[in-house]
Order: C-alpha cells, then structure tokens, then sequence
C-alpha cells in the first residue's frame, strides 16, 4: 500500500485531533493515529476508548488499506518540514511504514489496524443542527464551571436541554452555576444530554464560525459533525440536579456597575485575601460599592471604593475571588448586574443586554461565603480575646504546649494556634492526665480515659507502674 500527501496538510489535521491522546493509556494501540486510505482520501482517527476523533485528508492513493502509526513520532517528524510532498509505503506482513521525502527515507514501526478500537454506531439516535458559533459561545460561557469532582461525575459536564422553544447549557460545580440559553434556536423534539469536558474542550478548538454542527445522540454517546471532523463520545450517565430550584427568584437589592473596573478592583483586592478562602466582602450603601479583603494570620488588609448604581438596602456579603473573577473573564458586556436577596444566599451575575446577540440570556449564579465576623469556633474562646481570635497565652514552666486546630464553621478557614493545658477542659474529645508525672519525656501531657471501669491511661501507663512505654499515641 502506497500514498502520497502534502506536510502541511497532513499536519495539520493531526494536530487537529491529537488532544484526544492521553499521555499514558491503558492499551498500547491507543497511541497511534490510525490511518484508512482509499482512492483520493485517507480517513485519520485517534482516541482514547471514552472519545473518537476523525478527520479527513486528500491523498493520492490507488489501493485501500489501513495503518497504526505512532503518533508521537510522526507528529515530530511532520514539524521538521515545510511544505512537500510526502510518500508512505507500508507492507501488510511486517505493518512496517516508509516515509520517504526529498532529504531522504524513514522508518517506522507500525501496528495492525485490527487492534484499534472501532467507534461505536448510534442505534436510534436523535439529531439537531446547531449553528457552529451557537455551540462555541455556549462552550466557552460555561465549561470554566464544569466541576472535576470524580464522587459526582454528572457535575463534570455541561448539561445539554435541548427544548421546542429554546436550548439551555448548564455547568455548575455546586459553587457556582452557570446558564446559557438561545431563544433564538430550538429542536424538534425534547431531550437532555450531558457531555463530558474533554470532547467540548476538542470542539471548542476545531469548531469553524461558518459551518453548521450536526448533533446526533442516544443514551449512552453522542456524534458531532461538522466539516471534516467527527467527534464520537459517551454521555455521562446519571440524572442532572434541578438548578432551577436553586436560582432566587426574588432579590429587591440589584447593583449595576462597569465590568472592567470591577474586575480590576477584585483583582487587586484578592491578592491581600485569606489563601484559603480567598474571600472578598462587598459592602453596598446608596451609590458605594467598598470591596476589602483581609488576612488575619499574616495581617494583610485591602480595601478599595467603586461607584455603582444600586437599589436596596445596605448589606454585606462576602464572595470567593476566584469564582468572580472567572465569571467576569467570560463575560464581554461593558456593564453588569449583580442581583442579591441575602448575606447567605446565592448572588445572580447579568451582563447588560446592550449589544448581547440576539435571543442571549446568560445567567451566573456563586454562592456565598460567611464573613469572619460570622464565624463560630468549636472551642470556647477565652475572656479578652479579640475578634473572637484564640490567642495563645504563656505557658506554664514544665508543661508543653499541644498543637489545636481550630475549624471554622463553614470547614474553609483553618488557624493554627498553641493552647496551654487548661484550655480544652470543656471538649469531650480531649482529656488530659492530671499530674505532670503522667507526661512523656518531652513534656507533652497525656491524654487520660477509663476503659472498662478500670483506670487505665492511653499512652500506655498503668496505674502501678508510671514508666512511659513507646506506644502509638491515639
């Protein structure tokens, strides 16, 4: 088998579809392009058993036939040249690949186009065409939202609601959500689908702004094409959460204000925030927006004034930078609309309409974050703390100190403080032996519990003897 192909050409549909490889797979067939010539054309396919990309190249060719070819290697290879003519010869016995160009010959240690897995056909699919640059603006306003969490894996995903009178695409990671709707488009017949990150991430890069996108889908996968390519994937099993139900549908305090400027300012704020929690704390009054962040552990404090339009009562409420700053990126309206209800409940971000495409509605939704001032301890603080901190006083000579760690109520902020003995007497977790003679060798204090109605001490003492004994610390 013999066919010849332009360089360029050739690499430029690899690289098109060499996103599908992972760097290490399970099957060695996996890291090989696979090549099936015939007369004219040589159809060129990749994947990863959860995804199938193929793309088509004009060839000269005078037989049919197929080869595995390491995908690596000629993708380097190809990067070498410019723009000529290249000749491979490939011999069905030994599945070996000549390439042979104006500077010389290679060789190439193929495989058997058998092994490589088949893509799978759609048995009772259905389809709808979508415009190419509806599919990519829906892509790019909501895969950042996408969640990675492999314990829910339908929340890995955009969720495709496909409706007679408009189609909606859902991601939300259980922080934030995201919606993109076009009421402009619609399918023939109800149906909802979730695809996973990997495959949008392939579309968004290949999809072209002029063609139209061919969806076709059944329960187990879903078939994109468009042009020369063809995107094979599996759905995501499971049944997608309610996301309306989460949406307030009522917040009588709305604050309108230029996008740009409010990025900045989150921007610059964020860097002196918690790095935990990254948290940021709006404070709206009459026309004043007052973004601060602080740090409490390093004494860091950042606090900037912005004008705004607002209606509302004045609160407080407090956001993840992060989060904000990702939903502003995907965003290219001049003005925004931050929309909220509660201190804790979820914020509803809204570009203005002027100059969105027709029939757009985009809907952000991040849910809050609790304000230092709110935070409750699991541990009594101490008479003359302030700000609710536990300060660590002096301790007492012959008594080591014990290492506590203090969780916020919303488990995200985390101090770490020296307490002295006397300071847990309250918590049923932890109860410390009485007489320093019970301390190990370093100093550090015993915890001491009745097992059985016997009094017997968990580091290892008995009540007779009170010799330390080198056993784990429970």
């Amino acid at each position: 088998m013999q066919f010849i192909v332009s360089s360029t050409a050739l690499l430029r549909q690899l690289q098109a579809i060499s996103g599908v490889l992972n760097s290490s797979n399970t099957l060695p067939i996996l890291d090989n392009f696979l090549f099936e010539i015939a007369p004219g054309k040589a159809s060129i396919s990749a994947s990863d058993l959860e995804t199938t990309m193929t793309t088509s190249v004009e060839v000269t060719a005078e037989e049919e036939g197929a080869i595995a070819i390491p995908a690596k290697m000629l993708l380097d290879i190809l990067k070498t040249f410019e723009d000529l003519p290249l000749t491979f010869k490939v011999d069905p016995k030994t599945c070996g690949v000549e390439m042979t160009s104006e500077a010389g010959k290679y060789k190439l240690a193929g495989a058997h186009a058998d092994e490589f897995p088949r893509t799978p056909e759609l048995e009772g699919a259905a389809s709808v065409t979508l415009d190419s640059d509806t599919l990519a603006e829906a892509i790019s306003r909501t895969l950042f939202a996408a969640g990675s969490d492999d314990l829910r894996p339908v929340m890995s995903g955009i969720f495709f609601e496909l409706r007679n009178d408009h189609l909606s695409f859902v991601a939300t990671d259980a922080h934030r959500l995201v919606r993109y709707a076009r009421k402009d488009a619609s399918a023939p017949e109800n149906a909802e689908m979730i695809v996973p990150k990997k495959p949008l991430n392939l579309l968004k890069g290949t999809l072209p702004m002029t063609d139209e996108v061919v969806v076709s889908f059944n329960e187990a996968n879903a078939h994109f094409k468009y042009g020369e390519m063809d995107v094979v994937c599996r759905l995501i099993e499971g049944k997608y959460p309610n996301y309306e139900a989460v949406i307030p549908k009522d917040n009588p305090n709305c604050m309108t204000i230029d996008r740009k400027d409010f990025q900045r300012s989150i921007r610059r704020v964020a860097i002196f925030a918690n790095k935990t929690t990254h948290q940021v704390r709006l404070s709206l009054a009459g026309s004043s927006l007052t973004i601060s962040a602080e740090d409490v552990d390093f004494a860091n404090e950042a606090r900037e004034n912005l004008a705004c339009s607002y209606t509302g009562d004045d609160m407080e409420i407090g956001f993840n930078s992060r989060f904000l700053l990702d939903m502003l990126n995907n965003l290219d309206a001049k003005d925004i609309t931050l929309e909220l209800s509660a201190p804790n409940r979820a914020g509803i971000i809204r570009p203005q309409q002027e100059g969105a495409a027709s029939g757009e509605d985009i809907l952000m939704l991040v849910m809050p974050v609790m304000l230092n001032a709110e935070t409750l301890f699991l541990f009594r603080t101490p008479a003359g703390s302030p700000n609710g901190v536990l300060r660590p006083p002096l301790r007492p000579q012959g008594w080591g100190g014990v290492e506590v760690l203090v969780f916020s109520i919303q488990w995200r902020a985390v101090h770490r403080v020296q307490r002295r003995r006397g300071v847990l007497a309250n918590s049923r977790r932890f109860r410390w032996g009485k007489r320093p003679r019970q301390c190990s060798r370093r100093g550090r204090p015993r915890p001491w519990r009745r097992e059985s109605g016997v009094g017997a001490c968990v580091s290892g003492h008995s009540k007779r003897e009170r010799k330390p004994v080198r056993t784990p610390h429970r």
